[in-house]
């Protein structure tokens, strides 16, 4: 296949295609080559610095307030950035694992008073039943332990919800 040009008459940008198995490549030339800074293409221009936090990826708030105020992206409006912003899923990806430390001694009363929860995976190999996850839950109290096998990660929670109510009764 050849070279596809494609011209947008509003905003006078050259598209080249290229094919590039699986996908096209498509370059982009806005007017002179001597501005050769980093371009933003956006629907609509917008100086929320969340939006613009979200769509530079998860840039920190400090971060794009620079860029913007230096003039170092061409179409990124002037961003202010405010003390204290904090993003949760930025402070969520960021959270990691930690052990605790062993107890000797069972600090609950009761069966059902305090579950320790895990989900393992995505396993190397799928199962015979097609899951790739697995959800560990261990009762303080008995130890006993349930395991739940899931195709997705995403369904422990309805695991979870189920086994808590069948606790209760």
């Amino acid at each position: 296949m050849k070279d596809l040009r494609f011209v947008l008459r509003r905003v006078r940008a050259g598209l080249t295609s290229v094919p590039r198995r699986p996908l096209f490549a498509l370059c982009l030339s806005f007017g002179p080559t001597s501005h050769r800074s980093p371009l933003v293409l956006v629907a609509s221009p917008s100086a929320d610095i969340w939006k613009w936090h979200r769509r530079l990826g998860h840039l920190s708030f400090d971060l794009a307030s620079r860029l913007s105020s230096m003039g170092l992206i061409r179409g990124l409006p002037m961003l202010r950035a405010e003390k204290d912003l904090v993003c949760h899923l930025c402070r969520y990806g960021k959270m990691v694992a930690a052990s605790h430390t062993p107890v000797s001694q069972v600090m609950t009363y009761y069966p059902g008073e305090l579950l320790h929860m895990d989900t393992v995976g995505p396993a190397r190999v799928v199962s015979v039943s097609g899951k790739w996850y697995v959800l560990v839950v261990v009762d303080d109290f008995s130890r006993f332990s349930w395991v739940f096998f899931m195709e997705f990660k995403d369904e422990a929670f309805g695991f979870v919800r189920d086994l808590v109510l069948r606790l209760r009764n």
